[in-house]
């Protein structure tokens, strides 16, 4: 009996890790103006992560959901990232 149910219990978590896996999203990448960005979708907000790939200071914008604004100004070939305080981003703009 022991074995019976160590052999569910192995099967139970190995199948919950398949769901688990094919439920995994892939990032969203892309390239608008001069910045590469990507983010993957979260379960309460979004970060978005971005690279200004000119070589002097740049504008990015990014909105979620028609709602939520935000743009800064990024140095020239500067990394950062953004949180967005939806899930679903609606559009990233680069300066060019």
């Amino acid at each position: 009996m022991r074995k019976i149910a160590t052999i569910l219990v192995t099967t139970l978590l190995t199948a919950g890790a398949m769901v688990f896996a094919a439920g995994s999203a892939q990032a969203e990448r892309g390239k608008d103006g001069c910045f590469n960005y990507s983010y993957e979708e979260g379960w309460s907000s979004t970060t978005v992560y971005y690279h200004n790939t000119c070589n002097s200071p740049k504008t990015i914008m990014i909105e979620s959901q028609g709602y939520h604004r935000w743009s800064g100004l990024v140095g020239a070939d500067e990394h950062g990232h953004h949180e967005m305080p939806t899930v679903e981003i609606s559009y990233v703009w680069g300066e060019s």
